[in-house]
């Protein structure tokens, strides 16, 4: 019985089975002939439990030099240990040779054999570690059915506690087959065990991944709010397990969901995280700015997006151009609007070029072009606009992309209104509006009767465009578009004042502002608070003008957007002259002084 503790004498080299290998390494055996002489000589017949096992290790270290030899000591390795029924020696070994074994029938006969003898001889760990791979076997031929039925025997142990580190990876992977199955109840549950698993095993990583998952899977299946604290809770791991590069990854997760819920503030401050904690990876904070910068541009965050934009830029330098056009063409309107209009054109030429370069008479390209003629028409270029986003309309009709059609064609109004063509205007209007009704896009269908509301209220038809307003009003609350609705509400409000109905502009003001205040829309708070104040004024109410206008210059400065910080607070600055609020009036126009100062700083850079 002593003989089962000796030593390998002259390590590797001395080890029996490694001359046997040699031989056949050599061509002077094969490796069937080499199998059968396993009890050739006293040596071979002598070899104790502790030496297979010792050369399973050693395996590893061959294969690093020659997979062929390492191959072969494998083969022998699980033949004597069959042999001599060292059943435990026989499952690792096996495990061992079905890793170097490309046939896969080869290697689910191996893993079968290991099954066999893990529970011959009670070696749970064995056990499961050959299930997992039968499993991994299966779902490579598709046979999702059999793949499903391992993982489950496989798992069914981490009831009773142990060997949760092998049961991790299966629970990810038994998770995954149910979500492609759809049965995403059963996919829930298996992850949520993976986390209880993982936790169990000191696999930080194990849980995060596990957490991920299931918060995909309840987005998609409408539960967001449990999908964040998923994400939440995982955030809470990786900080407790002190890894910054997996809290970053989180981080980045939890700003991308809150993004897709249009909780903007919350989704700057999930992101602002990330960036914070990626430290010098390049590559994670283009991750991040990849869903920062749009992000900005979507709240109005003009500076924000300007800057951000600019730093993705800057780390792309030419290693993603396709990236690289949608910041120059969100740092373009960012330019756009503040007051740069200029520079937003050049950003936005530079766009296209790199869009042409990379994509030509693509997606970037017909982009590109739309978002420059639109920057275009902005700055007055209107011959230049028209050309530029006929261009575009034309890449829309080719690619069949009617929603982009509609898109260009209201800007192509837009262009024509601000000629003073108003016929054109309306005709392209129409045109749009038929687009966006064939593909069923409300809010679009929202965007231009309101525009067209515009149009008519400001050729002198109030009466007519309260029609169009208050349709757009209703396609946006059907399209649950919350800011677009604010927005409707007040120009719906302003009408109503222009008509000298003062009960029904007071009505919609106040509807906008608790919608506004509810759905955090701050832009949208500013706006309404504007025109509100107009309207007091109107009406000789002095205290409900200041109040109004306080209120908006308390939250605009929180938007990053000087010129409209420097438009309200000279709004506030004048209506304080005008009441007589001398002191005030001074303290406000210092103030604006001060923000005119810096946006002169702004144009400088």
């Amino acid at each position: 019985m002593f003989g089962r503790w000796r030593k390998t004498p002259h390590g590797l080299e001395g080890h029996p089975l490694y001359r046997l290998a040699l031989q056949v390494q050599r061509g002077k055996l094969t490796l069937e002939e080499a199998s059968e002489r396993v009890d050739s000589t006293r040596e071979l017949r002598d070899l104790a439990d502790n030496q297979l096992t010792n050369l399973d290790r050693r395996i590893g270290d061959v294969l690093a030099i020659d997979r062929g030899l390492a191959f072969t000591l494998a083969s022998l390795n699980h033949a004597v240990a069959k042999q001599k029924g060292f059943r435990r020696v026989q499952v690792d070994s096996a495990l061992r040779l079905s890793e170097l074994t490309y046939n896969s029938s080869a290697r689910a006969a191996l893993l079968r054999d290991a099954l066999e003898a893990s529970r011959k001889s009670g070696y749970r760990r064995g056990e499961k570690t050959a299930l997992s791979r039968l499993a991994e076997i299966y779902v490579q031929e598709g046979r999702v059915d059999e793949a499903i039925a391992c993982y489950r025997e496989q798992i069914e142990g981490a009831k009773a506690g142990g060997y949760a580190a092998i049961d991790v990876e299966s629970l990810l992977a038994l998770g995954d087959l149910y979500r492609e199955r759809g049965t995403i109840d059963e996919a829930l549950d298996v992850f949520e065990r993976a986390v209880r698993a993982a936790g169990a095993a000191g696999q930080p990583r194990g849980q995060i991944e596990a957490l991920t998952r299931a918060a995909e899977l309840h987005f998609l299946r409408g539960t967001p709010t449990v999908a964040l604290g998923s994400l939440e809770q995982g955030l809470v791991i990786a900080e407790a397990a002190r890894d910054r590069e997996l809290e970053a990854e989180l981080a980045t997760l939890l700003g991308d969901l809150l993004r897709e819920l249009r909780r903007v503030d919350e989704a700057l401050a999930a992101y602002g995280r990330a960036l914070a904690l990626s430290g010098e990876d390049v590559g994670a904070q283009m991750r991040i700015l990849r869903g920062l910068v749009p992000l900005c541009a979507e709240a109005g965050r003009w500076e924000a997006t300007a800057d951000y934009a600019r730093q993705g830029l800057l780390l792309s330098s030419g290693a993603e151009p396709a990236l690289e056009v949608a910041w120059l063409l969100d740092l373009a309107l960012a330019l756009l609007e503040l007051g740069r209009g200029q520079e937003g054109v050049d950003a936005a030429r530079d766009a296209l070029i790199i869009a042409r370069a990379i994509d030509p008479g693509g997606q970037l390209v017909h982009d590109a072009l739309g978002r420059l003629g639109t920057v275009l028409a902005e700055c007055g270029e209107w011959d230049e606009a028209t050309a530029t986003l006929e261009e575009a309309l034309t890449l829309s009709n080719a690619r069949g992309d009617r929603e982009a059609e509609a898109t260009w064609l209201t800007h192509l109004a837009r262009a024509a209104w601000y000629t003073g063509d108003t016929a054109t205007a309306v005709r392209r209007y129409d045109e749009a509006l038929g687009g966006a009704r064939a593909t069923g896009d409300r809010p679009l269908q929202a965007h231009i009767l309101g525009s067209l509301g515009t149009l008519l209220r400001e050729g002198g038809q109030p009466r007519r465009s309260l029609e169009y307003y208050q349709e757009a009003l209703d396609l946006g609350k059907l399209a649950g578009e919350g800011r677009e609705v604010v927005r409707y509400l007040t120009l719906l409000g302003r009408t109503y004042s222009e008509l000298r109905q003062p009960d029904d502009a007071r009505r919609s003001f106040l509807e906008a502002l608790a919608l506004a205040r509810r759905i955090d829309d701050k832009r949208g708070l500013v706006e309404v608070h504007r025109r509100f104040a107009v309207h007091l004024g109107a009406r000789r109410d002095r205290e409900g003008t200041l109040a109004q206008l306080e209120a908006a210059t308390a939250i605009v400065g929180e938007l990053g957007d000087p010129r409209l910080d420097a438009a309200t607070l000279g709004e506030l600055a004048a209506a304080q002259e005008e009441f007589g609020r001398r002191e005030e009036s001074a303290a406000s126009y210092r103030r604006l002084l001060a923000n005119a100062e810096g946006l002169e700083d702004l144009a400088a850079t």
